[in-house]
């Protein structure tokens, strides 16, 4: 992506209605820029991470996610 969108309010970019709309647990608030979606090798999301959480300390996570669902 190389220019500026929206990722809540109603000019949300449809990535992020996707992704608000599919993601289990997730709210639908995006917080900060710096949050982050796992999806899977489908296209389809499966975990939302914070932007609060550094990206080395949800490492583990994602390797047990990506081992789940393949």
């Amino acid at each position: 992506m190389f220019k500026k969108i929206d990722v809540n309010n109603e000019k949300r970019h449809e990535l992020y209605k996707f992704l608000a709309a599919n993601t289990p647990g997730f709210a639908g608030y995006i917080e900060w820029n710096f949050a982050k979606f796992l999806v899977d090798s489908q296209g389809l999301p499966i975990k939302y991470y914070s932007h609060t959480i550094p990206p080395n300390d949800i490492l583990p996570d994602i390797i047990q996610c990506i081992e789940a669902h393949g």
